[in-house]
């Protein structure tokens, strides 16, 4: 056998997965085989490319604003349903978070305590927490806001797509930075 380049290794690597995948072995397992976490292990397969999310799974992990569930692929064309966390968030750094998710075309379909689960979309989002009320509430679904969380009183929390093509995420050795 020839002298065998990282690429080449990184490609047996992401088929190897892959084929563990297929065969109905879950990422705790593909990450006990590789020594590594189940996150780590599905962002490096995410890197590559090659292997879907786990059913269901949210990836991400630490203080990224939006976890690395799947780099690049939108929603809407082949291939499985990204979704990621944003989070952890705070009353001082959630929207910050939620609007640089938004630019990257993450658009919010579940919330929980101190995050929230965004999924893959082709164009750019935009959000709000505004004071909640009803007559608020109307006015921002008028412009076409969507309320996404009843959130924690006293917020509501609103997206709306802007139209723009979602921005390219930065990504750096297979990982997403944090924005």
């Amino acid at each position: 056998m020839g002298k065998m380049s990282g690429e080449d290794l990184r490609g047996r690597l992401a088929a190897l997965v892959d084929d563990a995948r297929a065969a109905g072995l879950g990422w705790d397992d593909v990450a006990a085989a590789l020594g590594t976490a189940a996150d780590d292990a599905r962002r490096h397969a995410a890197a590559e490319g090659t292997a879907e999310p786990a059913d269901g799974a949210v990836g991400g992990t630490g203080g990224a604003a939006v976890g690395a569930a799947e780099p690049a692929r939108p929603t809407g064309g082949a291939g499985p349903q990204q979704t990621a966390k944003v989070g952890p968030v705070t009353l001082f750094n959630e929207m910050g978070k939620l609007e640089a998710a938004g630019r990257h075309g993450w658009r919010v379909v579940g919330s929980g305590t101190a995050l929230h689960v965004v999924t893959r979309t082709t164009e750019q989002w935009e959000y709000r927490r505004v004071f909640a009320s009803r007559a608020t509430g109307r006015a921002l679904e008028t412009d076409g806001w969507q309320r996404f969380s009843s959130g924690w009183f006293p917020w509501g929390y609103y997206q709306r797509p802007t139209g723009l093509p979602a921005e390219e995420e930065p990504v750096i050795g297979g990982y997403l930075l944090e924005p």
